[in-house]
């Protein structure tokens, strides 16, 4: 399975949005600027912008140190150096087009908000010799770091293909 699927899980218990319970530390993490909605939002942008650009420097940029990505039928993948060395070896031989729709993005607590969607992929072979395409869902959990950038910090996608 691709790993830049959007993930898709159902999820119980997170408790505690920031703009329902006024508990963040910093009042302008619930705010919709760059500390909060908004940064949040702008990180799910130049995540879906560098994969449809097949720059995996550009995704790698906008994750956090220690990410952690679960594929369908597969391992875990943890860590920046491991998703490069799992996902560079597809990138180099398909281009990636990858839509997906946003069905829910909530703020969670202080300092992390959390995206469910649906996807669509078409992937062209480089060399010509065919096309990959899926559907699916996900959930992709971002967090904001010390440096108040948002990052991917968990992806977790489920094809709605039978495994191969």
């Amino acid at each position: 399975m691709k790993w830049w699927m959007s993930a898709g899980v159902a999820w119980v218990g997170l408790v505690g949005g920031c703009a329902s319970c006024g508990s963040c530390r910093d009042k302008g993490a619930c705010a919709t600027g760059p500390a909060g909605l908004q940064g949040a939002q702008a990180a799910q942008h130049a995540y879906k912008d560098a994969i449809n650009a097949n720059d995996l420097e550009a995704i790698l940029a906008v994750m956090t140190e220690d990410v952690v990505f679960m594929p369908p039928n597969g391992p875990r993948v943890v860590g920046k150096a491991a998703v490069r060395e799992w996902a560079a070896p597809y990138m180099q031989a398909y281009t990636i087009h990858w839509d997906n729709t946003q069905l829910e993005f909530l703020m969670i607590g202080d300092g992390y908000a959390l995206e469910q969607s649906s996807y669509v992929e078409h992937d062209v072979a480089n060399d010509g010799s065919g096309t990959l395409d899926d559907t699916g869902k996900g959930v992709i959990l971002y967090k904001r770091g010390g440096d108040a950038v948002w990052r991917v910090a968990l992806d977790i996608w489920c094809s709605d293909l039978p495994a191969e």
